[in-house]
């Protein structure tokens, strides 16, 4: 059977770090639907899509419906602390400024 720790400078570190706030620090309270539409009008509707191929001219023509569906899925992904695999991951497309060589490494 293990025994409790009897070294006070052991308590101490697992104290502080059972204190240390994770990686993902929950919201104090639940995003709103206003929220996410003011999120939606600040996208640019000019910039590429992700994986997903949402554009953010398809944003800002949702149904009130879609963006309460979008409200109740955020909420739920915050409050389990799962993000989908495909929110991980953008693709990146590198290109040389003009005037420079692209670099050889």
């Amino acid at each position: 059977m293990p025994q409790p720790s009897t070294n006070p400078a052991f308590d101490t570190l697992v104290e502080d770090y059972l204190e240390t706030p994770g990686q993902l620090l929950l919201p104090s309270r639940p995003i709103t639907p206003a929220e996410v539409w003011r999120e939606i009008n600040r996208t640019s509707p000019y910039k590429a899509p992700g994986y997903d191929l949402i554009t953010g001219k398809v944003l800002k023509e949702l149904p009130r419906k879609a963006v309460l569906l979008l409200t109740t899925i955020y909420n739920g992904i915050l409050r389990l602390g799962h993000f989908p695999l495909q929110w991980k991951y953008a693709p990146v497309i590198m290109t040389a400024q003009p005037g420079k060589p692209p670099a050889t490494n």
